[in-house]
């Protein structure tokens, strides 16, 4: 009976411990950089779609009704917060590139994301407090949200770069130059 649970409970732990393992488990640069590319994509393509909804929302300022206005901005912003939030899903899901420095930088890159994350949650929590009552008050108050935004967008493509120096073989580039999802972004 005991040789029975002894043997039951290491084929569990061996199971867990595959399963658990195999997460983690690094990945070849040319598997990784097709699903960080896809990641990418993805959220970008949000952000971007988003971005103009809420420009075009904020645009209607002075002719519309600015509880609406908020609300809409509070949506777009939250919809980058999910966005992000899926980027990280999928690029942690992806596990870290099995290359020179790979370790670094998926934790930079999920680091990245996480920080962007974190600048569209303040942005959403500041827009949802946006002055439904005076409209030079609003327009003030959405425009610091816009260049906090922007300021983020630029720590962002800083802490890219960082990343293209931990590629210090060149794999990482090479894999995301020869992968077809990733053909978005070379133009």
């Amino acid at each position: 009976m005991f040789r029975r649970l002894f043997v039951t409970t290491c084929l569990v732990v061996g199971l867990v411990a595959v399963s658990v393992g195999s997460a983690d488990a690094a990945t070849s640069p040319g598997t990784w950089a097709p699903k960080f590319c896809q990641a990418l994509k993805k959220w970008q393509t949000t952000i971007t779609s988003e971005s103009k909804t809420a420009s075009t929302a904020l645009g209607n300022v002075s002719t519309g009704d600015l509880a609406g206005i908020r609300d809409e901005f509070v949506r777009f912003l939250g919809k980058d917060v999910a966005a992000t939030q899926a980027a990280i899903k999928s690029i942690k899901k992806a596990g870290a590139p099995s290359s020179a420095n790979g370790s670094k930088i998926q934790t930079k890159v999920i680091a990245s994301f996480q920080s962007a994350s974190d600048v569209f949650a303040q942005a959403k929590a500041d827009a949802a407090n946006l002055s439904t009552t005076d409209a030079s008050s609003f327009v003030t108050n959405a425009t610091k949200i816009q260049q906090d935004l922007n300021a983020a967008s630029d720590a962002f493509q800083t802490n890219f770069s960082t990343v293209e120096k931990l590629d210090t073989k060149s794999e990482i580039d090479r894999a995301i130059r020869s992968a077809k999802a990733c053909k978005f972004l070379a133009g």
